[in-house]
């Protein structure tokens, strides 16, 4: 009994760091808010890119617990010269429903073959997705997780965002 009142605990204080207020149709239309680290967004004097859909944002810059995604998220990444990989650092949070359903996930890059990313289990991940011969300085990013919860219908806390992973950051090497 009180393992399950302390996992319950731990759920809700997860849980309670990334609510953001009520949902949007899209999770990226929050323009007070931040990307995971290295997702590339529209800036003036850079080469344009499209604003990332299905990325919850953060209201803070340094969050640890940004970002969640939601049943798909597409977003470019800026790409260092010579790189041959993309690292997608992920994070699994230690909630009851990722111990029923391990989590897995689809990446695609720059329209390449997705990638199958499988047992991803409660904990941090890094995920090295290869980049093609012929990529650009900028690439297109899709991530499609295996499921997704609500935190309402989990009996969680009142967010009804549709969430799935969290996306810590994208870097290429």
């Amino acid at each position: 009994m009180i393992r399950a009142l302390v996992a319950a605990c731990a759920a809700l204080a997860v849980l309670a760091g990334c609510y953001s207020g009520a949902p949007t149709d899209d999770p990226s239309t929050r323009p007070d808010q931040f990307y995971p680290d290295g997702v590339a967004t529209p800036h003036p004097g850079e080469p344009p890119v499209p604003e990332p859909t299905g990325i919850w944002k953060s209201r803070q810059s340094d969050d640890p617990d940004c970002c969640w995604l939601g049943p798909r998220a597409d977003f470019d990444v800026r790409v260092a010269p010579g790189a041959r990989t993309l690292r997608l650092t992920m994070f699994i949070p230690d909630l009851p429903m990722f111990h029923e359903n391990t989590q897995s996930m689809t990446v695609a890059v720059d329209g390449g073959k997705p990638e199958e990313v499988s047992d991803l289990v409660p904990g941090l991940h890094r995920v090295d997705a290869p980049l093609g011969a012929h990529h650009g300085t900028v690439v297109r990013v899709e991530i499609v997780p295996s499921f997704t919860f609500v935190p309402i219908k989990a009996h969680f806390n009142t967010d009804s965002r549709v969430l799935s992973i969290y996306l810590r950051a994208v870097r290429s090497r």
